[in-house]
C-alpha cells in the first residue's frame, strides 16, 4: 500500500514540475494522477521511501503515512521560493473562500521572506493600518503561539478569525530592539479599491489600494469621471499597495498608457506573452507615488508608467515582487498555489527582488511614521505612577497631538494625567486616565490623520505635475 502512495505522490510532483502555462488558473479544474503500478520504481522514490520506513520504524512516537507525505510535498514547495504553497484539502478549501467571498481579519498581506513571516503593507483603513503596522515588520507571535517556523498561509490562518475577537500579535521591526506587541479586534475586511478626488488647478488625484476584482470597474468610473470635468494630469498613488490579480492591473493600464507593451511574462528566460495596450493616446500627464510597501501589480503599473514616459514615479524604491503565481487543485481536493513565470517591464528590467527606483526619490515625512518615538509594547496597562520606555512613547505622542505634558521623561506623572484624561473625552474614550488597547489605536489613528496632512511625496508629486502641464 505505501508504495502506491509514494509513486503517486512523486507523480503528482512531476505533474506540478511541468504545469508551468502563465495563463490565468481555473480553479475549478482537476489535476489528477495518473496510476502509477507498474511502472518502474525511481531512485528519489525508493531514497523517500526509506526514509519514510527508518521514521516509522524508529521514531518514538506512531507518525500517519499521510501526514508524512503531506508533509514531504510541502517540504517541496518551501524549496521553491517564498510564494509557492502546497495545500492539504481543509487548507485548500478555506483558501479559496477567502479569494471568493469576505474576510474576517485585521488587515496586512503577508508572505515568508528570508525565513520570517513578513508584512507587504497593511490595507487602508483596517485594524492593522490604524494601529501603525508597517512593511517590512516581521511577525513573531501570534496570541502567544510563535509562527517564525510557519508558512505565509499558516500564520493568516491564526490571525483571521470571528468578527469581533481579539488578536495579539507581537512584532520585530526594523530599529527596535524590544518586541511589539499589537492588540486588535478583527473586523470584516470590506475595501474600496479605488477613490478620487479633483485637487487645486484642476489636477486629479486616484489612490488605488490594491488591485482586487472591483479594481478597473472602479477605475473606469474614476478615469471617466475626471475626462468629463477636463483634468489633463492625474498623481495615480501606489503607496502601500500589496499588488492583486494580473488581469486586473493590464485593464487598468490600457485606460491610462498609449500603445505598446504593459508587461512581459517571461519563463526560464523566455518571453512567453507580452500584453499590450492599443489606446491611441494617453488621456493624462501622469505622476505615480510608490514606496517600499508597492508590491506586485503595483511594480506592473509603475513600471509600464516609467517605461512608456507615460508619467514619473515619485516617492521610495518599491518592495520587489517580480513573480506571478497561479492556483491549481488537485485529485483529492488539495491544491497548490506555484510560481509560474516573472514579468519584466516593457524595457526589460526584472524587479523581482530589486524594485523599482523612482525617478525622484522623497522620504515620507517622520511624523508619519512617528520616527523616532519610543515603542510601546502594547503588554501593560500604561498609568500613573509607571515609568518606561512605553510612557515616553505615550507622552512623546501626545505632545505631537497638541497635548500639554510638559517634558517627555517616561515618567507617568500628573501632567501626563491629565494630558491622557483629556486626550480621552476628546476622542469619547472610557475616561479613565489608563492607555489601554482602545487608547493606542486611537492614538496612531489619530497621528496617521494629523500627519497625512503633512506629506511631502505628495506635495512634491504635485509641483512635479504642474511643471508637466505647464
Amino acid at each position: 500500500m505505501r508504495k502506491k502512495h509514494i509513486k503517486g505522490f512523486l507523480a503528482l510532483a512531476i505533474i506540478l514540475v511541468l504545469l508551468i502555462s502563465p495563463v490565468a488558473a481555473d480553479t475549478s479544474f482537476v489535476f489528477r494522477v495518473p496510476g502509477a503500478e507498474g511502472e518502474q520504481q525511481s531512485e528519489a522514490a525508493q531514497k523517500i521511501e526509506m526514509m519514510m520506513d527508518i521514521i516509522k520504524n524508529e521514531y518514538y512516537k506512531d507518525v500517519k503515512e499521510k501526514d508524512l507525505v503531506e508533509s514531504a510535498i510541502k517540504g517541496m514547495f518551501e524549496a521553491l521560493d517564498p510564494h509557492s504553497t502546497y495545500f492539504t484539502a481543509e487548507e485548500y478549501k478555506e483558501f479559496t473562500t477567502d479569494l471568493s467571498g469576505e474576510i474576517v481579519g485585521i488587515g496586512i498581506q503577508i508572505e515568508r521572506k528570508d525565513g520570517r513571516i513578513k508584512v507587504v503593507a497593511p490595507i487602508d483603513g483596517t485594524p492593522a493600518h490604524r494601529a501603525g503596522f508597517m512593511t517590512g515588520d516581521t511577525i513573531l507571535e501570534v496570541d502567544g503561539t510563535d509562527v517564525s517556523d510557519y508558512t505565509a498561509d499558516q500564520a493568516a490562518k491564526m490571525i483571521r478569525g470571528e468578527i469581533g475577537t481579539k488578536v495579539k500579535i507581537g512584532i520585530k521591526r526594523e530599529g527596535e530592539k524590544d518586541k511589539i506587541y499589537f492588540e486588535l479586534i478583527r473586523e470584516t475586511i470590506e475595501i474600496n479599491p479605488v477613490t478620487y478626488e479633483i485637487k487645486e488647478n484642476n489636477t486629479g488625484y486616484i489612490r488605488i489600494s490594491e488591485f482586487s476584482g472591483k479594481s478597473y470597474k472602479k477605475m473606469k468610473e474614476a478615469v471617466d469621471e475626471l475626462i468629463k470635468n477636463g483634468v489633463k494630469g492625474v498623481i495615480i498613488d501606489l503607496r502601500n499597495n500589496p499588488g492583486g490579480f494580473l488581469d486586473e492591473v493590464i485593464e487598468i493600464c490600457r485606460l491610462l498608457i498609449p500603445a505598446g507593451p504593459i508587461v512581459k511574462i517571461q519563463v526560464k528566460n523566455e518571453v512567453l506573452e507580452t500584453y499590450e495596450s492599443d489606446l491611441a493616446e494617453a488621456p493624462f500627464k501622469l505622476v505615480v507615488l510608490t514606496n517600499k510597501g508597492s508590491a506586485s501589480a503595483s511594480e506592473i503599473m509603475a513600471g509600464a508608467i516609467k517605461d512608456s514616459k507615460t508619467g514619473i514615479i515619485v516617492g521610495e524604491k518599491t518592495y520587489g515582487k517580480g513573480t506571478v503565481q497561479e492556483v491549481m487543485r488537485v485529485e483529492g481536493g488539495a491544491g497548490v498555489k506555484l510560481t509560474i513565470a516573472n514579468y519584466l517591464t516593457p524595457n526589460d528590467f526584472s524587479l523581482d527582488g530589486i524594485g523599482i527606483t523612482p525617478d525622484i526619490e522623497v522620504k515620507p515625512g517622520a511624523g508619519a511614521e512617528t520616527a523616532g518615538y519610543a515603542v510601546i509594547k502594547g503588554d501593560r496597562s500604561i498609568k500613573s505612577g509607571l515609568i518606561g520606555i512605553d510612557v515616553l512613547g505615550v507622552q512623546q505622542r501626545l505632545a505631537a497631538l497638541g497635548y500639554n505634558i510638559g517634558k517627555p521623561d517616561g515618567i507617568f506623572g500628573r501632567m501626563t494625567e491629565k494630558a491622557v484624561l483629556a486626550f480621552q473625552k476628546d476622542n469619547g474614550l472610557m475616561q479613565d486616565a489608563s492607555v489601554d488597547t482602545d487608547d493606542l489605536q486611537t492614538l496612531q489613528a489619530r497621528l496617521t490623520e494629523k500627519f497625512s496632512q503633512n506629506d511631502p511625496q505628495l506635495d512634491r508629486a504635485m509641483e512635479e505635475l504642474k511643471k508637466m502641464l505647464q
